[in-house]
């Protein structure tokens, strides 16, 4: 009985409005009006890929010689990414020798570090900060009071791939930073 009233109520509004019952479908005794076309779909977005913190990244490396005067202190290889930084450390820590007598819990040290990181704020195009730190007893003056021989460097280098730059500290101390830029990792890795 149902079926009939709609159809019926359906039959009526139709009638009244001669331009809708010309695209009105008959199924199955209700009538249904076609859906409307649908909207076009836009073209998708060509968004740049932005790096996750789990893709591959450019390693590049820094060769170090460190040297006072003719004797070779320290040479190194330091790795590094863009936004990294590397660095060398050694320390030790030791009676004199000989004992300084009186002074026997006088304790020498020597302390050497070597840091080098990407410099994003100089403004200089490839730039590097190269820092080294290097405390040790000086050589025939074990117990005398301040006996230790500190060298500080700190600079900013400039360096092309392949490019070498010395610096020099006191004491006759160079640093010798040779810059290497590692290959950019393919995109599908």
């Amino acid at each position: 009985m149902r079926h009939v009233a709609y159809s019926l109520a359906l039959i009526a509004v139709l009638s009244t409005a001669p331009a809708v019952a010309e695209s009105v479908v008959e199924t199955n005794r209700i009538q249904v009006a076609p859906a409307p076309p649908m909207p076009a779909v836009p073209p998708p977005m060509n968004v740049p890929r932005v790096r996750g913190i789990f893709d591959p990244v450019r390693v590049d490396t820094v060769d170090v010689e460190v040297r006072e005067g003719r004797t070779l202190v320290w040479q190194g290889k330091l790795t590094l990414t863009a936004t990294g930084a590397a660095s060398y450390q050694f320390s030790q820590i030791g009676a004199p020798e000989p004992a300084c007598g009186d002074f026997s819990s006088r304790q020498n040290e020597t302390r050497f570090s070597v840091r080098v990181q990407k410099d994003r704020y100089s403004g200089k195009p490839n730039a590097l900060f190269v820092s080294l730190d290097w405390k040790r007893p000086t050589p025939g003056q074990k117990c005398e009071t301040g006996s230790e021989l500190t060298v500080v460097m700190r600079d900013v280098l400039s360096l092309a791939s392949g490019q070498s730059q010395v610096i020099t500290g006191e004491a006759g101390v160079t640093a010798r930073f040779t810059y290497r830029q590692g290959p950019e990792p393919s995109a599908n890795q």
